[in-house]
């Protein structure tokens, strides 16, 4: 729907209330069919700046939106008395060359945007599909967001854990095990093939891991208790070579446990899984995680990742 005028800010003075009337019947009519009742209880409801009209008068406004090249059903007891907006000259001809395009586009801006942002986009896919005149590229546009799946109300809630890194619980639908009850620790959201995922500690089963957002059944429930009752410690072993056992300096949560002519085996202490795979990043093709197998696994993943961000550039 439209973004409709703030109506009790309007000044009846300076501005042409029949135009204004015109444009929120048109908005609402894109939304949905309406009955006058409805139509007359929306301008009520936001004070519109004018008594509420007759019915007279909005069958005015139904016939200056046609004259306007709007397509509207009369109100009568074949469509339980509501108009209906069937067709308006301001549609758009987009084809499905043009839908190929803006995937394309999207598939590559998506991991730079942040969740907000793309629920944006989404919106504004979904706002497109409803101006075109093609039925087809319509279902297309709508099918392009990453997010098109899930609760919006849910992402809300996980961007608000996700800022404060609090605990959450919720049902989780499995696809091997069922409905099943999580309590988890939320670090971070990101994408994996191109499904979102939340990241951070499973108190269910007391490890790292991470689950895909889709799966998730509304409504979360965040607690308040503190989270760093539930920090664990995660001791990851990789091996460098190279350009990065050369230059390697022992920080405080690192040592070195082993070293050979050819490579080094290096023991990193961390408490949150994210900046474990930063750091394991930031060596590049230098390491190999050892250790322990669920961080090798998420490592592999990740690259896994990257690799189909960048093989088509």
């Amino acid at each position: 729907m439209l973004n409709n005028p703030k109506l009790e800010q309007i000044n009846p003075i300076s501005i042409n209330l029949t135009g204004i009337r015109l444009l929120v019947i048109f908005s609402l009519l894109l939304e949905s069919p309406k009955t006058a009742e409805e139509i007359n209880e929306y301008f009520e409801r936001n004070n519109y700046p004018k008594e509420c009209f007759s019915v007279d008068t909005l069958r005015n406004d139904m016939n200056a939106l046609r004259y306007a090249g709007c397509e509207i059903t009369r109100a009568d007891k074949t469509n339980d008395y509501k108009y209906k907006l069937l067709a308006h000259p301001f549609e758009l001809d987009i084809d499905e060359t043009e839908v190929l395009n803006l995937l394309k586009l999207y598939k590559k801006a998506y991991l730079f945007l942040n969740i907000p942002q793309l629920i944006n986009l989404e919106n504004l896919f979904n706002l497109l599909a409803n101006y075109t005149k093609r039925e087809s590229v319509s279902e297309e546009l709508k099918g392009i967001s990453l997010l098109k799946d899930i609760d919006k109300e849910l992402l809300k809630t996980l961007l608000i854990a996700e800022k404060n890194k609090n605990i959450i619980s919720f049902k989780y639908k499995s696809p091997t095990a069922g409905m099943l009850n999580y309590k988890f620790k939320l670090c971070y959201l990101n994408f994996r093939s191109e499904k979102l995922y939340i990241n951070g500690y499973n108190l269910t089963y007391n490890k790292f891991s991470f689950l895909p957002a889709a799966n998730i059944i509304p409504p979360i429930s965040i607690h308040l208790e503190d989270t760093q009752l539930y920090t664990t410690e995660i001791r990851t072993v990789y091996e460098l070579k190279n350009q990065a056992m050369k230059n390697f300096q022992e920080k405080f949560d690192e040592k070195i446990i082993e070293t050979h002519s050819d490579k080094i085996l290096v023991e990193y202490t961390a408490y949150d899984f994210f900046k474990l795979n930063q750091r394991i990043l930031e060596y590049g093709p230098n390491c190999t995680v050892i250790s322990p197998e669920s961080v090798r696994n998420y490592t592999i993943s990740t690259l896994k990742q990257m690799y189909e961000v960048y093989k088509n550039d």
